[in-house]
C-alpha cells in the first residue's frame, strides 16, 4: 500500500470539501458539488433567516452530515457566521444558529 502523498499545488479547505489522508476520501471529496450545496445555503438563508445546519438540512431536503460540512466551509471562508443563539438539533445537542455575513 503506498503511503499518501498531498499534492501541494491542490486547493485546499475550506476552498474545497475536506478529506482524510487516504486517495479513497480524496477521491470521494473531489465527486462533491460543494459549490451547488453552498450556493443553495446561503439562498435558503437568505430567504428564511437564520437557521442551524440541520434545520437548513430539512429546508434543502438534504443530508445533515453534507449541509454541517458546507457550512463549515462557508464559515471558515468567512460566508456565515453564528448569530450567538443556539437550538437544539435532533439529537438533542445545542447547534449554533448561523446567519449570512452581508
Amino acid at each position: 500500500m503506498n503511503a499518501y502523498q498531498p499534492d501541494l499545488l491542490e486547493p485546499r479547505y475550506p476552498d474545497v470539501p475536506g478529506y482524510r489522508r487516504t486517495e479513497t476520501s480524496r477521491e470521494a471529496a473531489r465527486k462533491i458539488d460543494a459549490n451547488e450545496m453552498q450556493r443553495r445555503i446561503l439562498v435558503i438563508l437568505r430567504q428564511a433567516g437564520p437557521l442551524t445546519p440541520d434545520e437548513i438540512s430539512n429546508c434543502l431536503f438534504a443530508d445533515k452530515h453534507s449541509v454541517r460540512s458546507r457550512c463549515s466551509e462557508l464559515k471558515a471562508q468567512g460566508k456565515l457566521r453564528a448569530t450567538g443563539q443556539k437550538r437544539r438539533n435532533v439529537s438533542r445537542k445545542m447547534a449554533d444558529v448561523l446567519e449570512v455575513v452581508k
